[in-house]
């Protein structure tokens, strides 16, 4: 089995913090779950469009837009929010976060 690492965005790190405490638990614990499954295409979904390349994850009425990396066996969550608003034109800001990441220890 393939061991996928799972970072975060800068942005997705601060608005995990902002979040409610067990909303954010649960979104980190299903990220875990995905890469833990050594495919992490089996429970996302990929995007079309603008976001064409990425792919979706569901967490209750949260969505998690991640960028799976085939080269560095990495998931990089860019961008999380509830299902009304993730997908909003400008709200993901896609260039800056191809070259930012940070390690899975969010320090809680």
């Amino acid at each position: 089995m393939t061991n996928w690492r799972l970072e975060y965005d800068p942005d997705v790190v601060r608005r995990l913090r902002e979040t409610d405490p067990q909303v954010a638990r649960r979104i980190r614990d299903a990220l875990t779950a995905v890469v833990l499954t050594g495919d992490p295409r089996i429970r996302g979904k990929a995007l079309t469009g603008r976001l064409s390349g990425l792919w979706r994850y569901r967490i209750g009425d949260y969505r998690v837009i991640c960028d799976i990396q085939n080269s560095r066996l990495v998931v990089l969550a860019l961008d999380i929010g509830e299902r009304d608003h993730v997908y909003d034109q400008g709200c993901l800001p896609i260039p800056s976060i191809m070259t930012t990441s940070v390690p899975t220890d969010l320090g809680t």
